[in-house]
């Protein structure tokens, strides 16, 4: 696929003889890894080409001086040279030199995400334009011996990149870069290499796009703060689950614990008010950074509309999920201020303890509701997961639209979200008894390791 200045290039006359054998353009110079930034491990994951097998992706010719006439290159003719490049070396040799960290192989293009990836970061690239401009060495046998493969000319293509986070599934980065290369001598195996060079001019600008070098950074910090937290052994972390899979630990700087009235009215400020097409449900906001805990019915996949207690509208992406523990993680935008918090207990409440469930109802203007009640035991019940996931049972009025949304102890440190109640009028207040996921199950489901305040190093250090 060649527009239509790109084409007009390639017909030109070859560029004349050049000092340097090897030239590429317009080649930007990769964001390095600071030394003092560990790097989240990168793999590419695949490689593919998307170019339509009917088209002219180029011109070559064999006459002296790069004379016409030209023939045209259709992209099947150039295919199995792309297919052929080692594009996790080539990658390599680029990233490696900036600090970056590969791991693995590069996978065939098409093959699914493995169970048990190379890294954290999976890089999949896809070449959406290419072009070539070949002048073969010319031969005098008359064209009885076989084509000659050294060449000079011109390359460029344009790919297209997704870097996946492995761990929790999702896209980090989207983006492209351009790539172009020269070779101004005649080479051997000339079309494989100038597409070989104009791949690494590709990576090369992608090093240098700063929204690329910010994710990997940042997964890397975030990694190496996950694995000082899990080797500090901070108190109250849960163990981890076997259920959670590949779900690696995310580490979160969550609110200090405090005391009083006065965390039950923070405890009312953090809690959201979660909207999709067909439903809404409530959820708590566990991190001043932005992190909001609720279920996973309520949640769903994607992104998500967030309303906040003060009545501002946000959209949150789903991060972590659990559909079997009924528990996800949402992530509101950064922002300069932080996100009010509610603290979170770090055991399992007691029968007859007292407790407070928070619901954020629907419609503008309406406050969210705190309705008091009493534990009456945590235990397994039939109807939910065949009993064989804990509850908090509760004597607690929960309203429509409480799913989700926080338990509270009397100090107002999160216990648990509300699960299910039992069936009411719709929009009552149902005198329960209520069922709430324990908040530490809903950590270890999802992976989750709290940390106290200032446990972190600022964002961008």
């Amino acid at each position: 696929m060649l527009v239509a200045g790109g084409l007009l290039g390639l017909l030109a006359a070859c560029a004349p003889r050049l000092e340097n054998p090897v030239v590429v353009a317009d080649r930007l110079a990769p964001q390095t890894v600071s030394i003092t930034d560990t790097p989240a491990p990168l793999a590419l994951h695949a490689v593919d080409v998307l170019v339509p097998t009917g088209a002219v992706v180029g011109v070559e010719t064999g006459w002296a001086f790069c004379a016409p006439p030209y023939r045209e290159m259709p992209a099947a003719a150039v295919r199995a040279v792309v297919a052929e490049a080692p594009f996790a070396a080539l990658a390599a040799e680029v990233l490696e030199p900036a600090g970056y960290v590969l791991a693995g192989p590069a996978a065939a293009p098409g093959v699914r995400l493995p169970d048990d990836p190379p890294a954290r970061l999976l890089l999949a690239g896809r070449v959406v334009d290419l072009g070539l401009r070949l002048c073969r060495e010319v031969r005098y046998d008359l064209g009885f011996g076989p084509p000659s493969d050294r060449a000079r000319g011109e390359a460029s293509l344009t790919v297209r990149w997704e870097m996946l986070d492995a761990w929790d599934r999702r896209v980090v980065y989207r983006g492209e870069s351009l790539g172009f290369a020269r070779l101004a001598d005649h080479r051997a195996q000339g079309a494989r290499l100038l597409v070989d060079l104009a791949f690494q001019a590709a990576v090369t600008n992608l090093a240098a796009d700063p929204a690329f070098h910010r994710a990997v950074v940042e997964a890397g910090r975030e990694q190496a703060l996950a694995v000082r937290a899990l080797a500090a052994g901070h108190p109250g972390i849960p163990a981890l689950d076997p259920a959670a899979g590949s779900m690696r630990p995310l580490v979160i700087e969550t609110a200090a614990e405090g005391r009083g009235r006065q965390p039950i009215d923070a405890a009312v400020r953090a809690t959201v008010r979660i909207e999709r097409a067909d439903r809404h449900g409530s959820g708590v906001v566990i991190a001043p950074a932005g992190y909001v805990l609720t279920a996973d019915h309520v949640a769903g996949g994607g992104v998500r509309r967030v309303v906040l207690a003060d009545g501002t509208t946000l959209s949150a992406a789903v991060i972590r999920r659990d559909p079997r523990r009924d528990v996800a993680l949402l992530r509101l935008p950064e922002r300069p201020l932080p996100y009010p918090s509610v603290a979170i207990r770090p055991d399992t409440p007691a029968a007859a303890e007292t407790v407070y469930a928070v619901t954020a109802p629907p419609g503008p203007g309406s406050g969210s509701t705190v309705a008091p009640g009493t534990i009456r035991a945590i235990r397994h019940v039939p109807e939910i997961d065949r009993g064989r996931q804990r509850v908090i049972q509760a004597d607690v009025a929960v309203r429509a639209g409480s799913s989700g949304g926080p338990l509270l102890d009397t100090r107002g440190r999160l216990v648990g979200l509300t699960r299910s109640a039992p069936p009411g009028p719709a929009g009552g207040a149902v005198p329960g008894p209520g069922y709430f996921v324990p908040i530490d199950d809903a950590l270890a489901a999802l992976n989750l390791r709290p940390v106290p305040p200032g446990s972190l190093p600022p964002a961008g250090r």
